[in-house]
């Protein structure tokens, strides 16, 4: 880190400001207005990629938490630690 830089909380992972690197674990929240791209061009894009992906297909609003929860805790991932 360069000296009297402040480390902040990540916000999101921008793959060209990480040299190309994606992320170890991308999760998509898919809307119908985007998933035609997120199951196709950006599927091919992760797979390219060698990315570990979790998908998760459009829900209630109301039940997208809940719902990432429990896909995080299958991955060994606990929110409530």
């Amino acid at each position: 880190m360069p000296p009297n830089s402040i480390k902040r909380p990540r916000r999101s992972w921008v793959v060209w400001e990480e040299g190309g690197q994606y992320p170890d674990l991308i999760i998509e929240l898919l809307s119908p207005a985007t998933a035609q791209v997120d199951h196709t061009l950006k599927k091919t894009l992760y797979a390219e990629a060698e990315a570990t992906q979790a998908r998760l297909q459009a829900q209630q609003a109301e039940d997208r938490a809940a719902h990432l929860a429990k896909q995080l805790k299958a991955l060994g991932i606990d929110l409530e630690e």
